[in-house]
């Protein structure tokens, strides 16, 4: 696995507006803020642990964007974010999907390689389901080794997922957008090892003064390009993304450069080049560019970008010793051999010990605190929404049953469908209907696929014949459909709700995600048809209605979709990755009612459907004293009228803390999400005695030129931003 360095530029698109701080007035309107973050390594949380979504994404829960939201949370702010950035990403990544790098070769024992299959799918081996809505196709790479084992067959896997582009979850719901890109076209990984790397075996070769000297000219010289490649992403994302939402905003913050002040000479083949000096000052080209291209945005999208280029500045003096074997003990980057640097009773940073070289050099604890801190300091416009008279963003999927009773009265299911889409376009800020029609066969036809066009949308519903076949047609919708992020999300089945249950694999019902409330309603003529299984396996909020025939189905579907729209939004900000035995903090606070205030927040724990915990405010902390392998946690949430609402959170609980599930786990002690195997002994790198790796450093990079110990450096700390009082004047969240 590659040391993933994002040096070159930190472009992150973030702002919080005055409107986010608490208004000082009763009067003044409650306001909601959508966060989605994009882009690579320095969005995701490499280093931070905690690790979340696609196994090589490394995407933390605590990362300076998570932090910044849930400072947003605080202040009264109404605040939901995604984590969309993937550890490794590269600019095309926005807007175009991604196979991830393939997890390290292990074995499972089966009697067919089909078996092997179907026990790695059962099993989750791959932690597909952990990538959530990013996940496009698995593949386990499957083959036969040599050898039984106990009679059985060994097969060899190896997991790659391909994940969707990052832009898919940006819309005109989006207030904020998060990102970091272009590091990887650059060769920063490169960079890094070349010019500070230490000797590793199987992993780093060691500095080396020609190839640190050549790697930083040509990454000086290939900025302009680069630069040039993600201003055009950018602005794609306002134009063809963002559109509908002239206050959603887009801000540049740099990053910190990657080494100490201090000379650094690498004497190679008779090249001596300062190491330190070199990185600096590509940093420093770097942040330029950086000016230069939001600038030229400026121009195309007045009050919408903005650059905050002063990081470099705060983190000086605490960026990594580029000495092998020496560190700054007031770092806020991790250096090498370890992960989650942290400040501890001494007022001296230390990190835990890591042989992942995707922990290394980037922002540590530390580092991401600071970060939030300065786009909190920072920020200066206004982007945050308003909850106003129309009930947010809505995807509604309908789903009729061809076979069903209800089904021999096409003309009022027609009718039905047509009353409840008018109800949610007139009643939401925008709403997009999908039509599907399936049989107790478990086939169907997607007759239209989600559009926020209500007349090309109703033509469809216009063609439903209750005698037409659904198996010529039959396909998967997971690619079909393309459910929103980030919006209130219904399935409305029309029929027997045991229809769908049997369509699986389909996302006809989407899974639960971070910043959605998941909701199925069942219509049926049979009294107690249920939508309970299809609540256990996706994490939806499930209800049915009944109805005596056709006749009832339009005044009774209008009223339905009616209630849920009017019903509390609620927002559970996972997915969660649990550790046996340790607490798990839960997060609801991006939770709001449309009338009245959240008032009461009840707590499913392992999604059981029997609520743990009642509390008034929007979070909580579980400790789980057992595994929990592909489960979901839940909270639903109560408004002053009475009105509820429920979100799901994808939820994994392991021995170790990650999305491995401990059977097939190489280091079941320890979170190692990738499964580093670099010597291929099926023990993973996280398990091995370091003692044995033979670590040196290269020749010459321990000759230093006099220079203060860095132990001795300052610790400046990034001023802190004013305390804000909470207000009155925004009742409606979820705090």
């Amino acid at each position: 696995m590659r040391l993933r360095t994002w040096l070159v530029l930190g472009l992150v698109l973030l702002t919080l507006p005055p409107s986010v701080v608490p208004a000082h007035s009763d009067t003044e309107a409650p306001r909601i803020l959508s966060i989605v973050h994009l882009g690579d390594s320095y969005s995701s949380g490499n280093g931070l642990s905690n690790h979340q979504g696609p196994p090589s994404c490394l995407r933390s829960s605590n990362n300076w964007g998570s932090l910044f939201a849930s400072w947003a949370n605080s202040q009264g702010v109404a605040t939901s974010y995604q984590n969309r950035a993937c550890s490794g990403g590269n600019i095309d990544d926005l807007f175009s999907p991604r196979a991830l790098p393939q997890q390290s070769a292990k074995e499972v024992a089966a009697d067919s390689i089909e078996e092997a299959r179907a026990r790695l799918e059962e099993t989750d081996a791959c932690s597909a389901r952990a990538a959530g809505d990013d996940l496009l196709s698995v593949n386990h790479h499957l083959r036969e080794s040599d050898g039984l084992l106990l009679w059985t067959r060994k097969y060899t896997y190896e997991c790659q997922l391909t994940i969707r582009a990052q832009a898919d979850f940006v819309g005109p719901q989006t207030d904020l957008v998060l990102l970091t890109a272009g590091g990887n076209e650059l060769g920063f990984t490169d960079i890094i090892a070349n010019c500070f790397g230490p000797r590793i075996p199987g992993a780093l070769g060691g500095a080396s003064g020609t190839k640190c000297r050549e790697g930083v000219a040509a990454t000086t010289s290939g900025l302009p390009e680069m630069l040039d490649r993600l201003k055009s992403q950018i602005s794609r994302l306002l134009t063809e993304r963002m559109t509908g939402n002239p206050a959603s905003q887009v801000i540049l913050l740099a990053y910190p450069l990657l080494s100490l002040d201090h000379p650094h000479f690498l004497p190679d083949e008779a090249v001596s080049f300062d190491a330190a000096r070199g990185v600096r000052e590509l940093g420093r080209a770097a942040i330029r560019e950086q000016r230069r291209i939001i600038g030229e945005l400026a121009k195309d999208f007045p009050g919408r970008v903005k650059f905050i280029e002063e990081v470099a500045d705060v983190f000086d003096g605490h960026e990594p010793d580029p000495r092998v074997f020496t560190r700054n003990k007031h770092r806020w980057i991790n250096e090498f051999l370890e992960t989650e640097g942290d400040y501890g009773s001494d007022n001296k940073v230390t990190g835990n010990f890591s042989k992942t070289p995707s922990d290394w050099y980037h922002p540590n604890l530390v580092g991401h605190r600071e970060m939030s801190k300065l786009a909190q300091t920072a920020s200066s416009t206004t982007s945050a929404q308003e909850i106003g008279a129309r009930r947010g963003n809505v995807d509604m999927a309908f789903v009729v049953n061809t076979n069903s009773p209800l089904s021999s009265q096409i003309d009022q299911v027609q009718a039905a469908i047509s009353s409840a889409t008018d109800k949610v376009a007139n009643e939401t800020s925008s709403a997009r209907f999908a039509l599907i029609a399936t049989d107790t066969t478990g086939q169907h036809r997607v007759a239209q696929p989600f559009t926020a066009d209500t007349t090309t949308f109703l033509d469809a519903v216009a063609t439903l014949d209750s005698a037409q076949s659904t198996a010529e047609s039959t396909g998967d919708t997971t690619t079909s459909l393309g459910w929103r992020s980030g919006v209130r999300r219904t399935t409305v089945m029309i029929g027997a709700a045991n229809s769908i249950d049997e369509a699986q694999p389909t996302n006809l019902v989407p899974t639960a995600d971070a910043g959605s409330t998941t909701q199925v309603l069942t219509i049926d003529t049979a009294a107690g048809a249920s939508s309970q299984e299809i609540s256990r396996s996706h994490g939806a909020e499930a209800s049915t209605l009944t109805v005596a025939d056709g006749t009832e189905l339009e005044a009774a579907a209008t009223a339905q979709v009616g209630a849920l729209l009017d019903a509390p939004v609620a927002t559970l900000q996972g997915p969660y990755i649990g550790k046996i035995g340790e607490k798990l903090e839960l997060d609801a606070r991006g939770s709001y009612a449309f009338d009245g205030q959240v008032t009461q927040f009840e707590w499913d724990f392992d999604g059981d459907g029997n609520y743990d915990e009642t509390t008034t405010t929007g979070s909580t902390s579980h400790a789980y004293t057992d595994a929990v392998n592909n489960g979901f946690a839940k909270v639903r949430v109560t408004d002053s009228n009475g009105r509820q609402s429920v979100a799901s959170a994808l939820l994994d609980v392991t021995q170790d803390g990650d999305t491995v599930p401990d059977e097939f786990d190489n280091c079941p002690e320890q979170p190692n999400p990738m499964q580093d195997d670099l010597d291929g002994n099926g023990v993973g790198d996280s398990c091995q005695d370091p003692a044995e790796w033979g670590i040196t450093a290269p020749p010459g990079s321990s000759e230093q030129p006099t220079a203060p110990p860095t132990e001795e450096l300052p610790a400046p700390s990034l001023p802190r931003p004013p305390v804000l009082p909470a207000s009155p004047g925004l009742p409606k969240t979820g705090n």
